[in-house]
């Protein structure tokens, strides 16, 4: 009877729990350690323009770094492999659900 009781109210705090937990928690795949000459030029890239002083940019000109950096990261996310985003609240479930069931 406890177990039913138990099993009845874990899964509303467990929602409860994923409501409040928003914020995403990447497990990368591993290797990454291993870059390819054209992405470490792509990150290199990036580090430019991140030392750039931006403040004498036209906005038109601010927007094309934004494209250009939203493509660089995008390219070398892509080369260097999946990365999987697990938010706290789903992973909480699944731990739980994974002791409940073994």
């Amino acid at each position: 009877m406890t177990v039913c009781a138990l099993l009845a109210f874990v899964p509303s705090r467990v929602q409860a729990a994923a409501e409040k937990d928003k914020a995403p928690i990447a497990v990368a795949i591993p290797d990454k350690s291993v870059r390819t000459p054209e992405a470490k030029a792509l990150i290199t890239r990036l580090d430019e323009i991140k030392a750039m002083d931006k403040s004498t940019l036209s906005p038109a000109e601010k927007r094309e770094l934004r494209q250009e950096t939203r493509a660089i990261k995008s390219t070398v996310n892509k080369m260097e492999g999946d990365v999987i985003y697990i938010s706290a609240g789903g992973l909480l479930l699944v731990l739980l659900l994974v002791i409940i069931l073994f």
